[in-house]
């Protein structure tokens, strides 16, 4: 799991450079491993859910406190019957469909 967390923290810092700007290599690592623990809590247990739902909570808050539809995510995540990879593709899907793809920017932007 080491070696996923740290390619995870890699790929994050790369492709989010503004959602990761102010987060120390430390940090970033140990945000990774608390969305692996979260995910195996909430039956995700396949390392590309796992990398996918880092990167959502990276995006929209650990809680998705910023993710439209935050409710019905949380309910998703919660339901204990559907596939880790189904939660996450379900997210993933619905707030593609509400933010039209784009991807929140932290603001003030660097």
């Amino acid at each position: 799991m080491k070696r996923f967390v740290d390619q995870m923290a890699r790929y994050l810092a790369a492709e989010y450079p503004l959602h990761c700007r102010d987060t120390t290599r430390v940090e970033l690592h140990e945000f990774v491993d608390r969305s692996v623990r979260a995910a195996v809590a909430m039956g995700i247990d396949t390392e590309g859910a796992m990398g996918v739902l880092a990167e959502l909570r990276l995006v929209y808050g650990e809680s998705f406190e910023r993710a439209p539809d935050r409710a019905w995510i949380r309910n998703i995540l919660a339901h204990r019957r559907l596939p880790g990879y189904v939660k996450i593709e379900a997210i993933q899907d619905r707030l593609s469909e509400k933010t039209a793809g784009r991807v929140l920017v932290p603001f003030p932007p660097a």
